[in-house]
């Protein structure tokens, strides 16, 4: 992978680069490195604004929206009282 790296001009940062195993294997302890450099494994990663997880459930992505979504609500919330009513 380095060798085709460089042949293409291209760089990878370490810091933000991880992987992980489909299905999850917890007993098989994979290291992969990059120039000497151990990529992190993870058990979930975000990707194009989707958390994908190691099990494929989507149980990380819907807390992470439902996170969001109580956040907005609650701003909505308290500006009800200040923002005028819509009338069609």
């Amino acid at each position: 992978m380095c060798d085709w790296l460089t042949a293409n001009k291209l760089s990878v940062n370490i810091e933000k680069t991880c992987y992980m195993t489909f299905p999850s294997d917890k007993d098989n302890e994979t290291l992969l490195s990059i120039n000497n450099q151990v990529i992190n494994k993870v058990t979930s990663c975000r990707y194009l604004g989707v958390i994908i997880d190691d099990k494929l459930t989507w149980i990380d992505h819907i807390n992470h929206v439902y996170k969001k979504l109580i956040k907005q609500c609650s701003i909505f919330y308290k500006l009800r009282r200040i923002l005028p009513a819509l009338k069609y």
